[in-house]
């Protein structure tokens, strides 16, 4: 009797196993910086390929309106979206600004922002008195950096859907762009542009890592586990996205598609998706790293953004990196 009632015990454990599977799984709501492309194909893929649902977790990836990404940092306060993609300055700016977030996974390592001139530059001094094109809800801090130390002075010009065509037209004597979009865009717009039109911040001692993942310290402490299951499956989701670009970008398009918001092509995303992969390794050909930013590293960043005046109270690594 006593093996028989083990038996039905187990087959039931058996038969209950998928629903409490389902049951269990946790919903987390995940807003990346920008509309859908390459630049988070590794999000699409564990989506996808069922990384996620494996981990017990149902994932909903839900873009930023496009004109503004100003609000996210409130939908996250507000519980409206779990985990959010920003830059790690934009991070460090929020923190300081009494945002309580932290940054649970580090994605680029290194800085892809560059300003392309109508002119050769040799130094950013070069930049002084430009008229320059950015975006009209920021991203341009670390050029702000370069600037404060180098005590440049331009002349912003700001554009909704960013400055490439003022550029094209002459409106502007440079514009800003990041190495894995506008400027792919610029080049397939304009035609190939002179590297010594270039200038790219990593080479002027300003290669600080962009793109990560952030959520409320509150949640983090509530939810440590679903996390490092939710950081797990989009590392697998990105590693496979570099082993099978092809796939990833015909994935991503699906995403394209259904957000109606962007109009590409397939040698952009490509484009777009072998930069982004070049920017998530710390050494180029060594893999894709997802190394946090260490902490000379951050705090060297903290002192450039209080002594530009970009931010009021020192943060601490602590505060910000898990």
């Amino acid at each position: 009797m006593r093996r028989l009632l083990t038996a039905i015990s187990l087959a039931l454990a058996l038969i209950c196993t998928p629903a409490q599977k389902l049951a269990a799984q946790q919903t987390l709501v995940v807003m990346p910086q920008w509309s859908p492309q390459t630049q988070f194909a590794g999000f699409y893929v564990a989506l996808e390929k069922g990384y996620y649902k494996e981990a017990g977790l149902d994932i909903v990836l839900r873009h930023p309106n496009l004109s503004s990404t100003a609000s996210t940092y409130k939908l996250l306060e507000k519980g409206d979206v779990q985990i959010l993609g920003d830059m790690l300055i934009n991070g460090i700016i929020n923190r300081s600004n009494g945002v309580k977030l932290v940054n649970i996974m580090q994605l680029t390592q290194h800085n892809g922002m560059l300003a392309v001139c109508n002119k050769p530059v040799d130094t950013p001094r070069d930049l002084d008195g430009m008229r320059i094109g950015r975006w009209s809800n920021g991203f341009e801090n670390i050029c702000t950096l370069l600037m404060h130390r180098d005590s440049v002075e331009v002349d912003w010009i700001s554009s909704v859907d960013h400055a490439n065509n003022l550029f094209i037209f002459g409106a502007v004597d440079a514009v800003l762009c990041y190495s894995y979009s506008e400027f792919i865009k610029l080049r397939m717009s304009a035609g190939e542009i002179p590297a010594d039109h270039v200038l790219r911040f990593a080479d002027e001692g300003l290669d600080y890592p962009e793109d990560g993942l952030y959520v409320t310290e509150k949640f983090y402490n509530k939810n440590k586990d679903v996390l490092d299951r939710f950081i797990e499956a989009t590392k697998k989701g990105w590693e496979y996205a570099s082993e099978n670009r092809e796939e990833a970008i015909g994935i991503t398009f699906r995403h394209v598609m259904a957000d109606h918001s962007a109009i590409t092509n397939h040698m952009t995303q490509k484009l777009m998706l072998d930069e982004y992969l070049r920017l998530l390794e710390k050494e180029e050909g060594a893999g894709l790293s997802f190394e946090s930013v260490g902490k000379e590293e951050f705090d060297a960043l903290v002192d450039k953004l209080a002594d530009a005046g970009i931010i009021s109270r020192k943060v601490t690594y602590e505060e910000v990196i898990r």
